[in-house]
């Protein structure tokens, strides 16, 4: 059975050498790289000496480089939805998508900021990230020592999308199961950090009914839905190349231990990133999380050779993981710019297969639901 090492997160994911004379280019830090039980303090990874090869550049330049990704993941009883946040330094783009289990309808909304709106934090002890625009606003606070994780959203709808208005509130300690890797990204030079945590929200969310007059909307009554969500909080940074190409797939929601009968609630993240160490079993973000235990998984491979819409093969060497996802609803964007460009994908569907926890003990899934991302981007 595969297995890797987990050891407790430090306090600072960087060390510093301790150099002996300043220089022009900054203090020279070293990752360190491992797999990590627990929140750090931050996700800084300001200050690598030289993390593009021997090029003399100040750290004060190399900084530009790094690019920070925040994703919450939520699945509640009717909906499920991801809200994706990234910062370039230079402009930031946010997105939510939220699926109706039931119906497959998706509902999209997206935003644009400007080069003085740099929201995504890297302190995890306490912060804010705020998207500050009316319509389409996100607000999402933690607080360490108060105990308290908060979200607020409030998406204005047109003729064709309801407007959705919703919040996430829940605990914030060291109850809830948080992953935290440092990767090489690709090589030790630089490095790709992520954090992982898996945790229960009260939900509600507001859905005004949308109508070909907006004027309309206002009148109506909304519908609410009030449940117990099962989330996902991701935050990545990283020194990215120009180019990049990822695939990602995650799941949420219940399932039986196929011995037991158990039900337990699980929620597993696997990761194809092009910028990855040769040594992926050892150095990878793919995780599995079982009610409020973690278990890291091997390198897997995501392939869908017959295309976005048909099904997606998800499997590892090591018989861990053999899942099948099953497309309900496909976005395909396409983002071109002078200084930005991408390609994504994002993909509601149904898991189906089997999953292994560190203990050995199987897991069946069958219909269930999760999300699968295919992005390609340059910078």
């Amino acid at each position: 059975m595969y297995s890797r090492t987990l050891d407790k997160v430090p306090v600072f994911l960087l060390e510093d050498t301790k150099q002996e004379k300043k220089s022009f280019f900054g203090k020279r830090y070293k990752p360190l790289f491992g797999s990590y039980i627990g929140t750090p303090k931050s996700l800084g990874i300001n200050g690598i000496r030289f993390p593009y090869g021997i090029i003399p550049l100040p750290t004060f330049i190399t900084n530009l480089r790094i690019r920070s990704n925040f994703t919450f993941m939520f699945s509640a009883d009717d909906y499920i939805g991801t809200i994706d946040i990234i910062d370039i330094k230079i402009a930031g783009f946010y997105e939510m998508n939220i699926w109706n289990k039931k119906t497959n309808l998706r509902y999209s909304y997206r935003g644009i900021t400007g080069i003085h709106r740099h929201f995504v934090p890297k302190n995890l002890e306490k912060a804010v990230c705020c998207t500050r625009k009316r319509s389409r606003y996100i607000r999402i606070v933690w607080d360490k020592n108060k105990n308290r994780f908060a979200l607020v959203f409030r998406m204005k709808g047109d003729s064709v999308n309801p407007s959705f208005n919703g919040s996430f509130v829940s605990s914030y300690d060291e109850k809830s199961p948080a992953f935290t890797s440092v990767l090489p990204f690709p090589t030790t030079r630089r490095c790709y950090v992520s954090y992982q945590r898996k945790f229960e929200a009260e939900s509600k969310i507001f859905i005004f009914k949308s109508k070909r007059s907006r004027k309309l909307e206002k009148n109506l009554l909304p519908d609410i839905y009030s449940d117990t969500a099962l989330c996902l909080l991701i935050s990545v940074r990283a020194y990215f190349k120009f180019r990049n190409v990822a695939s990602f797939s995650a799941g949420l929601g219940n399932a039986n231990f196929t011995e037991s009968g158990k039900k337990c609630d699980i929620v597993f993240r696997f990761t194809n990133i092009s910028n990855l160490p040769e040594n992926s079993d050892e150095y990878n973000e793919n995780v599995l999380f079982c009610n409020n235990k973690i278990t890291p998984l091997p390198s897997v491979r995501i392939t869908h050779e017959m295309g976005f819409s048909k099904k997606w093969v998800i499997q590892d060497t090591e018989g861990m993981v053999d899942l099948v996802f099953t497309p309900l609803s496909t976005r395909q964007k396409f983002i071109s710019s002078i200084i930005f460009a991408a390609q994504y994908n994002f993909v509601f569907g149904t898991y189906e297969g089997t999953i292994f926890t560190k203990d050995g003990n199987a897991i069946n899934i069958k219909d269930f639901p999760g999300i699968c991302k295919d992005m390609r981007t340059r910078l």
